[in-house]
């Protein structure tokens, strides 16, 4: 700063004690910030730790159910009823399969496109 020439600004009390309050909120803001991304970056190691913890969870349940599937009887079902039998079953399968999933996120896009268009209409 040898260089430069410095430039002072004379202002009224009012107008400081507004300057530094803003100052002081955005500080006290920014704070507020940093303790919610520290929390939230803690907030995501937990929940990679137990996404970590339910698929070992669910492979040892896996596992237990093939042992499991082994070691039941699996009934002798004569050849001319097998295939009414496997038909069934795939028909069970492609039930489950088509059921229709509710979209969580219709209802927030809905609001949304709502509130866009009041928006519109009042800056019309």
């Amino acid at each position: 700063m040898s260089g430069e020439s410095k430039l002072y600004v004379s202002m009224g009390p009012l107008v400081y004690k507004a300057g530094k309050s803003s100052v002081l909120t955005a500080q006290v803001d920014l704070l507020k910030i940093i303790k919610h991304l520290r929390t939230l970056k803690r907030l995501s190691k937990e929940k990679g730790d137990l996404k970590r913890e339910l698929h070992k969870g669910l492979e040892e349940l896996s596992k237990h159910l093939e042992t499991f599937d082994q070691k039941m009887p699996h009934p002798d079902i004569p050849k001319k009823f097998l295939h009414k039998w496997k038909k069934k079953k795939q028909e069970v399968r492609v039930d489950k399969l088509e059921e229709p999933k509710v979209k969580k996120h219709d209802a927030l896009d809905s609001e949304l496109l709502k509130i866009q268009e009041k928006l519109r209409m009042l800056n019309g």
